[in-house]
């Protein structure tokens, strides 16, 4: 036996009632049909995701067949209420005669059930047309509202949750041209089919029609059979306009969903970025933080070791948003100074406070060793991790691939620090060295990831590290923080825009004049 179903959309519930029809026609249903099947030894074959068609089918036998179809068995709850019921009313909708049916009394009957038809709203100034095309309408299962005009059309389609229009072109107050402008821009919450009635059948008219909104045309007089696939078309058109609407929500559910995730994601990492209390006797620190996503695969971080040495880094995650933001948490969390036992930054001692602060270069080859990707993925990372001794202005810091930060000494030109040195967890067996300045009073370090002398301007030429060096050696006499918004103005001005094709991070570090 085939089964079929409709592409009807579903319109808001309503009432069940149980209203059988001539024959060959849909009526509706409550929720209790399949019930009623099953009762006469049938079943529910199928209901349509796009719709609300149900079909069911049962055996007919001589006790259930009625010697006159009817439904005088009725309730409050619809036809379902009463088994026998639902098996009179399968007569009546099928295109057989009784005594054909008797006939036959072992077939088995195929019913189609719709419970909550189409809406369609008929708009026309002609009673007689009204007439025709809400009988027409209902003996196919629509259900049907009539208004005479476009205004009170209008009024309607604001209060009814209706998506399929018939509409007279000529009318008094507002014609359908009118009407069909109106919903257009409207700004409905839903789309709106549009079938415009008209005697008019030039192609200047009909193109006119259309520019005004309306989706299809019946040239009066109608052929019927024109009509109802114009309708069934519409009504295609309506169903996948439902379901884009339903998909649209849902995206933008999930959209909302992820953003606030991305937002408390955003929170979190930032709250791993440096504390501004953080007070280093004759030192001062500045930075600038810009991801190019919600998170970013940059991360630094400046933090007290001992008494009287200060540990910073910057790293940078191959990659950008939420993969490389993630490792980017992991090696912040695994960089702390809070964490003694397991931390890459220390070295266990058998002796009381049992660590010992591990050197740039040992910390580094002991995150190489940790982070050597066993699956192929090759998630490396590029960083800076050094040690300023506070007692005697010593720096000691290991490149591991991240670009040279620039040194400027007071009273000369800025200039690179740093051979290169391999990626952490590139390599297994690279060998991390260590280079060591005394600072001077006056002397400024800047630290950067590559989003910066990688960053493109509007005629796609990079930023470059030349053109970072100079505007340090400009800005050699400002406070250090007036330089780092200096950069940061500079770098915005030649990308054209605050936003940025990688993540932009500036860590900079200045040994203060007594």
């Amino acid at each position: 036996m085939t089964i079929a179903s409709s592409t009807a959309p579903t319109p808001a519930p309503f009432s069940p009632t149980c209203r059988p029809r001539s024959r060959g026609s849909i009526f509706r249903s409550s929720g209790k049909i399949p019930a009623a099947s099953a009762t006469h030894g049938g079943r529910r074959h199928d209901a349509s995701s796009q719709s609300s068609y149900v079909v069911a089918s049962w055996p007919v036998s001589p006790q259930n067949i009625p010697t006159v179809p009817s439904c005088e068995k009725r309730s409050e709850g619809g036809c379902g209420a009463d088994p026998t019921t639902g098996v009179i009313i399968s007569f009546r909708i099928l295109p057989y005669s009784s005594k054909r049916l008797r006939a036959n009394i072992h077939r088995h009957t195929l019913v189609l059930l719709q419970e909550h038809p189409m809406r369609i709203l008929i708009v026309d100034d002609d009673v007689d047309m009204r007439r025709l095309l809400l009988g027409i309408l209902q003996r196919w299962g629509y259900d049907v509202v009539p208004a005479s005009d476009g205004a009170e059309a209008w009024d309607i389609l604001q209060n009814q949750s209706i998506s399929f229009v018939i509409t007279d072109w000529i009318m008094p107050n507002l014609d359908g041209l009118k009407l069909c402008r109106r919903i257009r821009e409207g700004r409905l919450d839903r789309y709106i089919y549009i079938i415009l009635l008209t005697a008019k059948n030039s192609k200047d008219e009909l193109i006119k029609g259309m520019e005004a909104g309306a989706d299809d045309f019946l040239i009066k007089p109608f052929n019927v059979g024109e009509l109802k696939v114009r309708i069934r078309a519409g009504e295609r058109i309506v169903s996948l306009e439902h379901n884009l609407e339903e998909q649209n929500r849902k995206l933008q559910e999930a959209y909302s969903r992820i953003r606030e995730d991305l937002d408390a994601a955003v929170a979190m990492q930032r709250s791993l970025l440096p504390n501004h209390t953080l007070v280093v006797p004759g030192f001062a620190f500045e930075w600038m933080f810009a991801p190019c996503h919600f998170v970013a695969g940059d991360i630094f971080n400046v933090f007290q070791l001992d008494d009287h040495r200060v540990g910073f880094y910057i790293l940078d995650v191959a990659g950008h948003g939420i993969p490389a933001a993630m490792l980017s948490v992991t090696l912040s969390t695994l960089l702390s100074p809070a964490v003694r036992q397991g931390s890459p930054l220390m070295h266990f001692i058998p002796t009381p406070p049992h660590y010992a602060v591990a050197m740039p270069a040992d910390a580094v080859q002991t995150l190489n060793q940790e982070f050597q990707s066993e699956d192929g993925a090759m998630q490396y990372f590029t960083m800076i991790y050094g040690i300023i001794d506070t007692h005697t202005a010593r720096l000691r810091l290991t490149q591991a691939g991240h670009p040279s930060p620039i040194y400027q000494s007071k009273g000369a030109t800025a200039r690179l620090l740093g051979t290169g040195g391999f990626p952490v967890g590139l390599w297994p067996n690279a060998e991390y060295y260590e280079e060591e300045v005394d600072l001077l009073h006056g002397d400024r370090l800047l630290f950067y990831s590559d989003g910066i002398p990688e960053c493109t301007g509007k005629e796609g030429e990079r930023f470059s590290v030349q053109r970072l060096m100079t505007l340090v050696d400009e800005s050699r006499d400002r406070p250090l923080r007036d330089v780092m918004a200096s950069i940061q103005q500079t770098i915005e001005r030649w990308r054209g825009s605050e936003e940025f094709e990688d993540d932009i991070t500036i860590l900079a570090i200045e040994r203060e004049v007594t």
